[in-house]
């Protein structure tokens, strides 16, 4: 057994190899240069070269937009390509419409029996804005006592003492808006923001 064990091993040592197997041949790309770590000095410079980049397009936009104007001033052809991709300058202007003339001041005039044989008339101009007829004869028949000047400005409209910016009446929404002391006279508001100018 022993002479049996010793042949088999002979033979397979001194067995021919098998042919080896044929590797797959992979090709590597050419090596490149390493990139550079990038330096502190060069992270630092990037907002600078980015802030010279833009300095730069803005020259190059200015510098085209003033060839097209010294072609204008010389009277010569304009390039049609503006730097810019705006409108020309005269389609951005338009024309600016008029306001509305304010309309020549309303008078209305009321008058009022204070006691037999007394009578009192009392005229009301300077309405400004839109002023409802209710809001306009409130202001017209009120009963001006006394007007006090000062902060805040005091009235004493219809018996009772008002301060500038109070309610005088609920129901139309008519408020004291103050004393024009160069005009001599009372200004009154109402809830569309309609005023009313009552000489004292």
């Amino acid at each position: 057994m022993v002479v049996v064990a010793v042949v088999v091993g002979y033979r397979m040592l001194t067995a021919p190899l098998p042919p080896p197997k044929k590797m797959p041949v992979v090709v590597l790309p050419k090596p490149t240069a390493p990139t550079p770590p990038v330096t502190l000095d060069q992270i630092a410079a990037a907002p600078g070269q980015a802030i010279d980049k833009a300095r730069d397009a803005i020259a190059a936009r200015r510098a085209s937009e003033q060839d097209r104007i010294d072609a204008l001033a010389a009277g010569n052809d304009v390039p049609d390509k503006r730097a810019l991709d705006t409108p020309p300058p005269a389609s951005l202007t338009a024309p600016v419409p008029k306001a509305p003339a304010p309309a020549a001041p309303e008078r209305v005039t009321s008058t009022s029996q204070l006691a037999p044989g007394v009578t009192v008339t009392t005229t009301v101009s300077d309405v400004a804005g839109v002023a409802s007829g209710p809001f306009r004869e409130w202001v017209a028949n009120a009963r001006i006592s006394g007007v006090f000047q000062g902060t805040p400005a005091r009235a004493l409209i219809n018996g009772r003492m008002v301060r500038a910016g109070q309610i005088v009446d609920d129901a139309l929404g008519i408020m004291f808006d103050g004393v024009d002391p160069v005009g001599e006279s009372l200004v009154f508001r109402d809830k569309t923001g309609a005023t009313v100018v009552r000489k004292f």
